[in-house]
C-alpha cells in the first residue's frame, strides 16, 4: 500500500482464489481502478509497492510457477517486467532511492537472506546471511546515505514439527560492509517484520511471536517492549512526524480483528552533541515519503536540537523558471530559540517532473538533493561527494 498526490491510494495484491496473477490497484478523484501488471504462471505473491518522484508504481513479488523473484514497474509507456533472481525470491521487501532505483530484499532459493539492488549497470545480487534457514518475512529500509536496513526472521532448521528455532534478526550494511544481529530470542518471535528508520536513522520493528512486539535502537542500544500480548500477525510499521510509531496488525483466533496500536509518548531518541551527518529533509515521516502539499502552499521541515551553526543557508540551484518568474520551489531557514526551520514553498505553476537542486550549508557541512517535483517524494540529504 502507497499513496501519492491527489491520487489516494496504490494498493497491490495477489487474488489468489481467482485469478493467481499480480494486481495493482489506484484511487483517483474518479473513484478506484485495476490492472493486471504480471499473469505469466502463478505471480503476484509476497508483494511489496513503492512509488516513484513521478508516481508511478514499482513492485517487487515471487513467482510461484519459476520460482523467481521478479520486478515489476510502469512507466509512460506501460508495465515492464524483470526476472531479477531465477534462484527464488519469496518474502520481498521493496525501496526505491533517491534516483527511484529498486532495492529488495528477500528470501532466496537457498534458504537464505538475499539483497538486489539495480543501478545503471543492472541487477546486483548479494547473500546477506545464510545461517540454515532464514530470511523469511523481510523489511527493508534505505537510511540517508542510501545504505540498506533489514528486518527479518530466522527458522534454523525448519522440519516436520516446524522451526527449531524463531529469532528476530537485524542486518545493515555501512562503508565497511554488512552487520548482523540477533535483537530477540525469547520464544517464538520474529515473524511479520516491519521496519521504519527514525530521523537519525536508528531502526524501529514491529513484529509478531507471543503477541505484538516493538523493537527499537536509540544511543542506549536496542530496547524490546510487548505492545499487546495477543496477535500480531502481518505488522506494518510507521512513524509519525514526532518518532511515535504506530502499528496495524491482524489479531487472529479467536477474534480475527484488524487492530491499530500507537505510541502514547515517543521512545527516548538522543539530543545529537554534532551536526547529523545525514539529517533527512523530511520532518513528516523521518526516512519515509514526504508529501509536497497543493500549489502554492508551504512545507516546513524543522531541525531541533543541533547546535547553533555560524552559517545556515538554503539556495536552489538549476530550477525551473516560469513565465511569471517564479522558481519551482523557494527556499528559506529561519532560527527560532535553536530550531532551524527550513521552508519550501512549490510555485504556483509548478507541476510534477519540474527539477531542481537544493543546497543546505551547516558552516563547513554541505549536503544537496538533486531531484524533481511531486507531490510526494523521497527527500533524503546526503554529504555533498558522498557515494
Amino acid at each position: 500500500f502507497s499513496w501519492y498526490g491527489d491520487a489516494l491510494d496504490h494498493i497491490c495484491y495477489y487474488p489468489r482464489l481467482s485469478y493467481d496473477v499480480l494486481k495493482y490497484a489506484y484511487q483517483d478523484a474518479s473513484g478506484w481502478h485495476i490492472e493486471t501488471a504480471d499473469s505469466e504462471g502463478r505471480v503476484g505473491e509476497d508483494s511489496s509497492l513503492a512509488l516513484d518522484a513521478n508516481g508511478y508504481p514499482h513492485i517487487s513479488y515471487y513467482d510461484e510457477t519459476n520460482l523467481d523473484l521478479k520486478y515489476a514497474y510502469q512507466d509512460g509507456s506501460g508495465w515492464h517486467i524483470e526476472t531479477v533472481d531465477s534462484e527464488g525470491g519469496s518474502h520481498t521487501s521493496l525501496a526505491l532511492d533517491g534516483n527511484s532505483s529498486p532495492h529488495i530484499s528477500y528470501h532466496g532459493g537457498h534458504a537464505d537472506l538475499r539483497y538486489a539492488y539495480r543501478d545503471d549497470s543492472g541487477w546486483h545480487i548479494e547473500t546477506v546471511d545464510s545461517e540454515r534457514e532464514v530470511g523469511l518475512h523481510t523489511s527493508l529500509a534505505l537510511d540517508g546515505d542510501g545504505y540498506p536496513h533489514i528486518s527479518y526472521y530466522y527458522c534454523g532448521s525448519s522440519g516436520r514439527y516446524g522451526c527449531d528455532v524463531s529469532d528476530l534478526k537485524y542486518a545493515y550494511r555501512d562503508a565497511s560492509g554488512w552487520h548482523i544481529e540477533t535483537l530477540d530470542s525469547e520464544g517464538e518471535v520474529g515473524y511479520f517484520t516491519s521496519l521504519a528508520l527514525d530521523g537519525y536513522n536508528y531502526p524501529h520493528i514491529s513484529y509478531g511471536g507471543g503477541g505484538l512486539k516493538y523493537a527499537y535502537q536509540n544511543a542506549s542500544g536496542w530496547h524490546i517492549e510487548t505492545v499487546y500480548s495477543e496477535g500480531g500477525g502481518s505488522t506494518s510499521l510507521d512513524l509519525d512526524r514526532d518518532g511515535y510509531p504506530h502499528i496495524s496488525y491482524y489479531d487472529g483466533y479467536p477474534n480475527y480483528d484488524l487492530k491499530y496500536a500507537y505510541y502514547s509518548t515517543a521512545p527516548p531518541t538522543p539530543t545529537p552533541t554534532a551536526t547529523p551527518t545525514t539529517p533527512w529533509l523530511n520532518w513528516r515521516e523521518p526516512g519515509r515519503p514526504l508529501l509536497l502539499p497543493a500549489r502554492g502552499a508551504t512545507v516546513d521541515m524543522v531541525y531541533g536540537n543541533i547546535p547553533a551553526p555560524t552559517t545556515l543557508t538554503a539556495t536552489l540551484s538549476r530550477p525551473a523558471i516560469f513565465a511569471d518568474g517564479s522558481q519551482v520551489l523557494a527556499a528559506d531557514i529561519t532560527d527560532v530559540n535553536g530550531n532551524y526551520t527550513l521552508h519550501l514553498k512549490p510555485a504556483v505553476g509548478a507541476t510534477p517532473g519540474d527539477p531542481f537542486t537544493l543546497e543546505i550549508t551547516l558552516d563547513s557541512l554541505q549536503l544537496e538533493r538533486v531531484g524533481a517535483i511531486a507531490w510526494q517524494v523521497y527527500l533524503p540529504l546526503i554529504r555533498k561527494g558522498a557515494p
